[in-house]
C-alpha cells in the first residue's frame, strides 16, 4: 500500500510507496515517471538521485518545520503531499523542522514518488501488474489484464477514475522481490549443477541418431536392425551375401555450432612427447577412438566400420590421423607413434596379426555436423520425411511427419532403457533393437498386409501397403477388410503374371485400361464400399471382361485395389 496517495485537479495522480533498494532502482530504470514538480510548486530535492521524479527516501526538507521539538513534530512533509495543514511527520523533527537523513531512513528502503496523467497511454504496458483505468482509456487498448478494474468517479469535470498503476509491484517483479520481503525462492539460489539437463539432451540427440539410421531398414536391403544403447551408442547390423556385419557409432555432442573436437579429446594423443608409457597407451585406450578401436578386435572381420557421429565439426588434425591410421604412415610424429604402438593400444593382452592391425586402422570413420540431431527435432523431422521417402517412397502430411518422427525418437528410447539381463538373443533382438516392424508400427502400417504384399512379390512392398491402408481407411474400410483387400491384391498379381502371357498384349492393356477407369469413377464418386460391387460386375459383365473367363469377383477386386495403388504413386 501507499503511504500516500492522492488525485491533481487535472486528473494526474500521486503516490508515495515505501519498498526496498532494489525495486527503487528497478523502477526508476524504467522511465515511467514524468518530472514535474510536487504541489505547491516546489522543485525535486537535488539529492532526489533521478530526474524521472523518483524520489529517495531520506530527503530532507526543502523547508523548516515552524514547529520545536516541544510541539508535536508536525512537518512540511505531509503538506508536500497534498494535505491542506500542517501533518504529523513520520519522524520526529529536529530543531529547525529538518529532519535528518540517518533519522528518517529505515535499512535498504526507499520512497518512490509517482507522478502520471491520464492521458500517457504507454504506462498501459505489460510491467505494469496492475492497472485502474478510465473508461476512455480502456476503450483505446481494447482489453485489460487480469486484475484490472474500472472505476466511475464523479467529480467535477472528471467521469472516470484516472490511471493509476502500482509501479511497485512492477518494480518488484522486475527487481525478483514480492511484497517487499526479499526473495528467497528457488529461482534465487544458483542450483548445485545442471550436469543432468545437458545429459538428457545428449541422449536425445543419441535417439534422434538411432532412430535416423534405422529408417534405413524400410529399403529392404542390407539393413535389417539397429541395436539401441547395447554394446555402443548404437550398432547396425548388416545381412551382406548372407553374412551379418555390425556398424558401431558413438554419438558425441557439443553445445555451440562452432566449436570442433580436436586430437586432444578423440584419441587422447599429444603433439609433443613420447609415447613410452603405458599410463599414455592408456589414456589413448580410453578415449573415444580408442573405444571403438576395441570393436574391431572383439567382432574381428563382423565389424564392419566403427564411427564418431557428431552435431559439430572435427579439426583438420583429427581427419588427419583418421586418414593417416588408414594408410599406415604419416609426416606428423606424433602419429607415426600412435600408428607403430596401435596394437599395444587396442590389444594390451593378446598379439595381433599385421593384417588384423592393418584392417583395425582402416574401420574408423568419422561423420561431422550432423543435421539431424538437436535439441528439438525439427531437424530431425526433416531428415526423416526425406529418408523415409527415400527408402520407401511413401508420402507423408505435415501432421504424420510429427507424428511419426515423435514415435521413432520414442521408441528408441523405449528400447535403450529396456533392461535385458538374463535374456535370450531373440529376446534382446526384441527388447533392444528397431526392427522392421516396429517401424511399421510407427508408421501405421499393417504388419499382416505388409507380409501379404511381399510373399506376393511386390518389389514396393511398403509403399503398396502405406497406400492401400490409407486409401481404404479414407473410405470407412475395417482391418479385416483392409487385409482381404491386400490378399486380394497379391492374388490380382499373381493373375496378371500368367495371364498376360495367354492372351494379345493390346486385349490385356483394355482390361487394365477399364479397371482404371472404373476405379476413377469409383473414388471421385466418394469411394463407397456399397457401390464398388456394382463396379466389379460392370467389368465382368463387359465385352473386355468376358473375354478373361478366370475373372471372378475376387480378382477383379484384387484388380482394382492395385489401381488404387497405381493411381496414387503417380
Amino acid at each position: 500500500m501507499p503511504i500516500h496517495r492522492g488525485f491533481s485537479a487535472e486528473g494526474q495522480v500521486e503516490a508515495y510507496y515505501r519498498c526496498s533498494a532494489a525495486v527503487y532502482q528497478a523502477v526508476a530504470a524504467q522511465g515511467w515517471m514524468q518530472s514535474v514538480a510536487p504541489w505547491g510548486g516546489m522543485s525535486a530535492p537535488a539529492d532526489s538521485g533521478s530526474s524521472k521524479g523518483v524520489w529517495p527516501h531520506a530527503t530532507q526538507h526543502s523547508t523548516s518545520s515552524p514547529r520545536k521539538c516541544s510541539s508535536p513534530p508536525r512537518c512540511c512533509r505531509t503538506r508536500e503531499l497534498g494535505h491542506a495543514s500542517w501533518g504529523r511527520c513520520p519522524v520526529r523533527c529536529s530543531c529547525g523542522g529538518n529532519v535528518s537523513a540517518k533519522g528518517f531512513q529505515a535499512p535498504k528502503t526507499r520512497i518512490l514518488y509517482i507522478y502520471t496523467a491520464m492521458s500517457m497511454f504507454d504506462l498501459a504496458s505489460p510491467y505494469a501488474v496492475r492497472l485502474h483505468v478510465g473508461r476512455s482509456i480502456l476503450h483505446l487498448h481494447g482489453r485489460l489484464a487480469p486484475g484490472w478494474r474500472v472505476r466511475k468517479r464523479r467529480a467535477g469535470d472528471l467521469r472516470y477514475a484516472p490511471t493509476r498503476i502500482n509501479l511497485l509491484q512492477s518494480g518488484r517483479a522486475r527487481s525478483g522481490e514480492q511484497n517487499n520481503i526479499p526473495m528467497d525462492t528457488i529461482h534465487a539460489k544458483a542450483p548445485r549443477e545442471t550436469v543432468g539437463r545437458n545429459t538428457v539432451s545428449r541422449f536425445r540427440m543419441q535417439f534422434q541418431a538411432a532412430a535416423y539410421a534405422a529408417l534405413e531398414i524400410l529399403g529392404g536391403k542390407e539393413v535389417d536392425r539397429v541395436y539401441c544403447d547395447y554394446h555402443d551408442d548404437f550398432v547396425v547390423r548388416r545381412t551382406v551375401a548372407g553374412v551379418v556385419e555390425y556398424h558401431f557409432f558413438q554419438v558425441k555432442t557439443k553445445g555451440k555450432a562452432n566449436q570442433q573436437w580436436d586430437v586432444a579429446e578423440v584419441f587422447a594423443l599429444k603433439k609433443k612427447g613420447a609415447l613410452d608409457t603405458e599410463e599414455k597407451l592408456e589414456a589413448i585406450r580410453k578415449s573415444i577412438a580408442g573405444k571403438l578401436f576395441v570393436h574391431t578386435l572383439e567382432f574381428g572381420e563382423q565389424c564392419r566400420e566403427v564411427t564418431i557421429l557428431s552435431n559439430v565439426h572435427f579439426d583438420d588434425d583429427v581427419h588427419e590421423v583418421v586418414a593417416d591410421l588408414a594408410a599406415g604412415s604419416s609426416s606428423k610424429k606424433y602419429i607415426t607413434q600412435f600408428i607403430g604402438r596401435f596394437a599395444d593400444v587396442v590389444s594390451p593382452t593378446k598379439a595381433m596379426t599385421p593384417e588384423e592391425v592393418e584392417a583395425a586402422r582402416k574401420k574408423l570413420s568419422l561423420l561431422a555436423n550432423v543435421q539431424y540431431i538437436g535439441e528439438t527435432l525439427d531437424g530431425f523431422a526433416a531428415a526423416a520425411h526425406t529418408a523415409i521417402y527415400r527408402h520407401s517412397e511413401i508420402e507423408l502430411h505435415q501432421h504424420e511427419v510429427e507424428r511419426i518422427a515423435t514415435g521413432l525418437v520414442t521408441l528408441v528410447e523405449e528400447k535403450s532403457c529396456a533392461p535385458i539381463s538374463g535374456l535370450s538373443k531373440s529376446g534382446i533382438d526384441l527388447a533392444a533393437s528397431v526392427g522392421l516392424e516396429d517401424l511399421l508400427k510407427v508408421l501405421s502400417i499393417s504388419t499382416q498386409v505388409y507380409q501379404t504384399i511381399v510373399d506376393g512379390g511386390d518389389p514396393a512392398a511398403i509403399k503398396a501397403a502405406s497406400i492401400l491402408q490409407r486409401k481404404l481407411k479414407e473410405v470407412g474400410a475395417t482391418e479385416s477388410m483392409i487385409e482381404t483387400a491386400s490378399r486380394a491384391k497379391v492374388s490380382w498379381d499373381m493373375w496378371v503374371r500368367k495371364a498376360r502371357h495367354d492372351v494379345p498384349e493390346f486385349t490385356f492393356d483394355l482390361l487394365t485400361q477399364e479397371i482404371d477407369s472404373k476405379c476413377k469413377s469409383w473414388l471421385l464418386a466418394g469411394g463407397v464400399f456399397s457401390d464398388l460391387e456394382e463396379f466389379i460386375q460392370g467389368i465382368l459383365s463387359s465385352s473386355i471382361g468376358k473375354k478373361f473367363p478366370t475373372l471372378d469377383t475376387d480378382l477383379v477386386f484384387g484388380g482394382f485395389c492395385a489401381a488404387v495403388v497405381r493411381r496414387s504413386a503417380r
